[in-house]
């Protein structure tokens, strides 16, 4: 997981993508611009990244990823 710091960046990114987005002036409110937008939150879209990278991994043959290799055979 990201840390608080990249997190905060991210989430000023993000805000912006919405902006962007909706078309939306820099004093709307957040939140409303969020739902505006049809984008999900910013702690759920991270969460769900990070399980797909997880996912990945488990997934690739052990003979290609040298990650994945170095799991136990009961993962």
């Amino acid at each position: 997981m990201p840390t608080v710091h990249l997190t905060r960046k991210l989430s000023a990114f993000w805000h912006k993508v919405q902006r962007w987005t909706t078309n939306g002036f820099s004093c709307s409110p957040s939140d409303i611009l969020a739902v505006e937008a049809c984008l999900p939150p910013l702690n759920l879209l991270l969460s769900y990244k990070c399980r797909l990278a997880c996912l990945r991994v488990l997934c690739s043959p052990r003979e290609i990823n040298a990650a994945t290799a170095r799991l136990p055979p009961s993962v």
